[in-house]
C-alpha cells in the first residue's frame, strides 16, 4: 500500500516518478547504453524525500534530468507533502547516505 511505501525510516529516500518521468529516465538509460548514474536517475524524480540518520525529514533539490551535471542539494524540513497521481510510480531506497 502507499501507506506502507512512504513510511520512512532513517536512511532512507522515496522518489516519486510520474509517467512522463519514468518514460524520459527509461529514455536517457537508453542512450548512456545502460551506463547512467543511479544519481542521474533519480533526479528524474518529481519529488526526492529522505530521512538521514539523525531522524532529519529532508528533500532534494536536483538539477539534471539530461541537461547537465548532477548536483544534489538536500535541504532540511520540517514537514513535507507527498503528492501522489494515479499511475505514479513510488520508489524507497534502504541504506542511503546524502552525502551525494
Amino acid at each position: 500500500s502507499i501507506k506502507t511505501i512512504t513510511k520512512l525510516h532513517p536512511n532512507q529516500v522515496i522518489a516519486n516518478y510520474g509517467r512522463s518521468e519514468s518514460r524520459w529516465a527509461a529514455a536517457y538509460q537508453k542512450r548512456r547504453a545502460g551506463h547512467a548514474e543511479f544519481h542521474e536517475l533519480l533526479s528524474y524524480a518529481r519529488q526526492i524525500i529522505g530521512l538521514n540518520e539523525e531522524g532529519q525529514l529532508l528533500i532534494c533539490l536536483m538539477g539534471h534530468a539530461g541537461q547537465g551535471p548532477c548536483i544534489p542539494l538536500w535541504v532540511p524540513r520540517d514537514e513535507v507533502t507527498l503528492t501522489v497521481q494515479p499511475n505514479d510510480i513510488i520508489l524507497r531506497f534502504d541504506d542511503m547516505t546524502f552525502d551525494w
